[in-house]
């Protein structure tokens, strides 16, 4: 069994958070208690969400316990450009050292429903 989670950001998430809606959308408290159980997670981010965050994805890309993971930029695909089988081109997003860096993908397969 593997947990996995998500650490999204989207355009409209950044404005909430710039506005002072939103306080943050970093998970600090579901990090902590997998640090004090010591379970090992593997988790999702954004390239956005990296750009936000640079200093907590750098503390997570050093910690043992966690893998990190990418959902391209930002998880948001246009319909329009998606095709029948789920499919949008995409921009990608990985970490080296705790530094993102950004390539062009031909095809991202998008979660189910969007």
């Amino acid at each position: 069994m593997a947990l996995t989670f998500d650490a999204d950001l989207t355009a409209l998430m950044r404005r909430r958070l710039v506005s002072g809606k939103v306080k943050s959308y970093d998970n600090k408290a579901l990090i902590d208690e997998l640090r004090a159980l010591h379970v090992p997670a593997t988790m999702f981010l954004t390239g956005m969400w990296m750009e936000q965050y640079p200093e907590v994805t750098r503390e997570l890309a050093a910690d043992p316990l966690l893998e990190l993971g990418t959902h391209t930029y930002t998880t948001v695909v246009s319909p329009s450009t998606a095709t029948p089988s789920g499919r949008s081109p995409g921009l990608t997003c990985s970490t080296t050292y705790g530094e993102p860096s950004y390539s062009w993908i031909s095809w991202i397969r998008t979660r189910p429903g969007g």
